[in-house]
This record gives C-alpha cells, sequence and structure tokens, in this order.
C-alpha cells in the first residue's frame, strides 16, 4: 500500500470525528499530526514483531580497528539498530568465491566482560559485541578480536524498521496491513489534543489491526542444538543420529 502522511492524518482525524468528511486540516493541525505520527512510529520501532523484513548488510572491516560507530553519519551508516538478528563474516571480499561464515549472534554483556584480551589483533574476529549506545545517535559495535587483514567484511542482519515520515508529502509504501493500523492508532494518539474520547469500535480496530501486523510479521525460530553437545567428543546430535 502506497500513502502519504498528509493522507494518514486526515483520514486519522475524520475517524476520530475531530473534522468532518470534507473538512480540511490546518496547516497547524497537519504538523502537530506530523509530530505525532513519526513519535508513534519511533515506538513502533522498537518492536521486533512490528518490523516486517530483515535485511543484510556488508560492511568492510578496516586493519587495525576494532571499534565501529553505527547510525546515521557514523563509520556503519545505518539506521542504529535497537537489536541485531544475526552477524556473519566474510573472509576475504577479493576472492574469486566469496564465502560467508555465520558468527551467530552478538555477545551479551557478560560474554564481552569475559574477554580477557579485548584489543588483541587477529586474522578474523570470532565475534562482534554491540553496546547498543547513543553517544549523538550512535552505538559502537566492536570486533573481537581486532582483525589485522583489510579484506575481511563484517555481515549484520538488521531488522529493517518502519521508517519515520520525513514530511507531509512524500508517498511511502508498506506491506498489506500497515495503513489500517498505522491510521487507527493514530487516531487514538490525537484524540487527547482534540479532546476526543476515540470510539470503542475505533479502539478494536486499532489493536485488531496491530495483531494483524504482528501475526504476518511472526517468524518463528527453528530449534538448533548448542554445538557443543555436537562434538565428537561426546553428546547426541539429532540430525545424524549419532
Amino acid at each position: 500500500m502506497a500513502t502519504t502522511a498528509r493522507t494518514l492524518i486526515t483520514n486519522a482525524l475524520r475517524d476520530l470525528a475531530a473534522i468532518g468528511a470534507r473538512q480540511p486540516v490546518s496547516a497547524d493541525d497537519l504538523e502537530f499530526g506530523l509530530t505525532t505520527l513519526n513519535e508513534w512510529v519511533g515506538s513502533l520501532r522498537t518492536q521486533r514483531t512490528a518490523t516486517f523484513m530483515v535485511s543484510r548488510h556488508v560492511l568492510p572491516l578496516t586493519a587495525g580497528v576494532g571499534s565501529y560507530t553505527i547510525g546515521p553519519g557514523g563509520a556503519f551508516n545505518l539506521d542504529r539498530p535497537n537489536r541485531i538478528e544475526g552477524v556473519g563474516l566474510v573472509f576475504d571480499r577479493t576472492a574469486a568465491t566469496v564465502t560467508e561464515v555465520s558468527l551467530g549472534r552478538p555477545l551479551n554483556v557478560s560474554e564481552y566482560q569475559h574477554v580477557v584480551a579485548k584489543a588483541q589483533a587477529s586474522t578474523h574476529p570470532y565475534g562482534v559485541y554491540y553496546d547498543w549506545g547513543m553517544a549523538a545517535g550512535l552505538g559502537t559495535i566492536r570486533v573481537i578480536p581486532t582483525p589485522s587483514g583489510a579484506v575481511s567484511d563484517l555481515v549484520l542482519y538488521l531488522p529493517s524498521p518502519v521508517q519515520r515520515f520525513t514530511d507531509l508529502s512524500t508517498t511511502y509504501h508498506f506491506p498489506d496491513g500497515y495503513e489500517r493500523a498505522i491510521r487507527a492508532n493514530l487516531a487514538i494518539e490525537l484524540a487527547p489534543a482534540w479532546e476526543r474520547e476515540p470510539a470503542g469500535a475505533l479502539v478494536a480496530r486499532a489493536s485488531e489491526a496491530m495483531a494483524d501486523v504482528r501475526r504476518a510479521n511472526h517468524r518463528p525460530r527453528i530449534l538448533s542444538v548448542d554445538a557443543t553437545l555436537l562434538g565428537i567428543s561426546g553428546g547426541y546430535n539429532v540430525w545424524t543420529d549419532r
């Protein structure tokens, strides 16, 4: 579906019965509506089941550099992620056949705490730590150990959040169900400013629409077995029956 912030705000106010069916919205009210819309979208971006896709980002590593800022204008110039779904490593981007190995998930705080030599250098990293920082809008990704070569790429699998609306007239495209969810929930967000009590049917529609979006975005995890249990020294592998 394609829509604009102006359309969403206007229809939300009509759903709220704050304006008539053909009544235009004033410039001031549109600007207030845009601010409210982006505040709600910002909240939506923190919710994993409100994210409809995961994007793969291939990011070059620099020899001798173990720390990279991530966010708009950072060393990794992407949206600052609220979470990282997975991490991979391309050993040699110049190879005839470029291969990627999975590094699994980022290290958590406890795991990073137990990395003794945090500044140690090696040919290839085995993991990353993300600090979820917010210094000037940037987080920091620390590569462990610091790569000594200059041909490796870090691969991050990041949820692609719903984009904030930059203005009233730009057209944005959403998967099925999102426009209804945004419109109904925006109406509820705008209700206090217009001193309106949302109708029960509108509240139910907003809840139902978000539930539809969450169901569509649900990605069940495949059962996995800890690698430690699959070694030849012991353990049982359900895949090989050994």
